[in-house]
């Protein structure tokens, strides 16, 4: 093979890379902006401080409360399976956080205070506590959310979520995406990503501060192949919450749990839903706690 080709073929390998990479990127848009929320249930609207926020109500207000928090990228229809057959059949809601879905305006939201605030403006919809379901990006958002509105919140329920700042740094693959001319090709919802991405370790520092003391009954669901969240995050929260949660290994499920673990997360979604109101926490859950599926 002469030199002249093999720099021919070299050269079309390496733009071909990043055009394919793009090209399913673009798919992956498509799967994650679009749901059938709205064929199905009313879209309704929040205003919080100037952020329009768009959310899915179903079930019934008497059987309880349960908000879900979206991962990045992502959106409310993430839930949908959650919204079709509500947990225990209590109010379900699900919202497009700040930058996705039909929220607006399309801008990323970095702060985990404004997260936090917004998510307590659905909290405050109803006076009745909530449990907090929190994916991925959505775990440390409902955590924080705990924390500045501890009397809304019953408990929560956190998938395969990043929580520990050592572990929580810019990738290559996110420092690459900020470079501009690669920004600019970027589907629109993976920027928004990668902008409330690049400076989580920071706010995560933050918030590891104010964890001393957790007392919110909390069930944490993660899988050791997890290739996008370290397992190591699991070890952070044992500590963290000091014993005041529940730990589900669930072997070789990756990291979309919601979907593909839908059966184990309603089982803890409901373990907290039916904590008996007013009693201990530590009894009330220890009864829950299998031993042999505890992560060290």
């Amino acid at each position: 093979m002469s030199g002249r080709k093999a720099r021919a073929i070299g050269c079309a390998v390496v733009l071909g890379i990043p055009i394919a990479a793009l090209g399913a990127l673009h798919v992956l848009e498509r799967n994650f902006s679009a749901h059938d929320l709205n064929a199905y249930l009313d879209l309704q609207r929040l205003d919080s401080n100037g952020v329009e926020i768009a959310f899915w109500r179903t079930g019934d207000p008497s059987r309880g409360r349960i908000i879900y928090v979206h991962g990045s990228p992502g959106n409310g229809g993430n839930w949908e399976a959650y919204l079709r057959d509500p947990v225990d059949g209590a109010e379900s809601i699900a919202y497009d956080r700040p930058g996705f879905g039909e929220t607006r305006p399309r801008e990323a939201e970095p702060s985990l205070e404004r997260q936090s605030a917004i998510l307590s403006s659905i909290l405050s919809l109803r006076e009745e506590p909530a449990v907090l379901v929190g994916h991925s990006m959505g775990v440390p958002i409902a955590v924080r959310a705990a924390l500045d509105a501890p009397a809304r919140v019953r408990g929560i329920v956190l998938l395969a979520g990043t929580l520990d700042p050592a572990l929580e740094r810019p990738r290559w693959y996110n420092r690459w995406a900020a470079w501009g001319p690669l920004r600019a090709l970027l589907p629109e919802s993976f920027v928004v990503s990668n902008d409330e991405l690049m400076p989580l370790g920071s706010e995560l520092r933050d918030l590891e501060a104010r964890l001393e003391g957790w007392s919110v009954p909390t069930a944490v669901l993660h899988a050791p192949d997890d290739a996008l969240v370290p397992f190591d995050h699991v070890r952070f929260m044992r500590r963290a919450f000091a014993g005041r949660v529940r730990v589900r290994v669930l072997e070789a499920r990756g990291h979309l749990l919601p979907w593909n673990s839908e059966a184990e997360v309603r089982e803890e979604i409901a373990r907290i839903l039916r904590i008996e109101k007013g009693s201990g926490f530590s009894r009330s859950l220890s009864a829950h706690v299998d031993s042999r599926r505890v992560a060290p």
